[in-house]
């Protein structure tokens, strides 16, 4: 492998540092391929290692997130569920008041009839 270029320096003197570019040559590839070629089975167990422990990660974040969501869904209910007897409760009690009061106002009328 042969760099195709150096590491520069600035104008104002001081050293570029940039990623070297590398030019492959015959050699090094037929030296790659083969040492994959050799290790093909391990590395594929390497990656299916890999694999399931991204997997498992991926189970667990699931699980979190759904016991996240029943927690949060049951929260949602309990407080919709309170929030609708609360709203029940005052319109009993204004169904109330306005019975006594239409009740009082019968009852005088009754009165100023007698």
């Amino acid at each position: 492998m042969k760099q195709t270029h150096k590491n520069k320096i600035a104008a104002k003197g001081e050293k570029t540092t940039k990623a070297l570019r590398v030019k492959w040559t015959e050699s090094a590839i037929k030296a790659l391929l083969s040492f994959l070629i050799e290790n093909k089975k391990r590395l594929e167990e390497l990656k299916k290692l890999t694999n399931k422990c991204e997997n498992k990660e991926m189970e667990v974040n699931l699980d979190i997130q759904d016991k996240k969501k029943s927690k949060n869904s049951k929260t949602n209910f309990e407080n919709t569920l309170q929030n609708w007897l609360e709203q029940q409760e005052a319109r009993q009690i204004e169904t109330d008041k306005s019975r006594e009061e239409q009740i009082l106002e019968l009852f005088h009328m009754k009165q100023q009839n007698d």
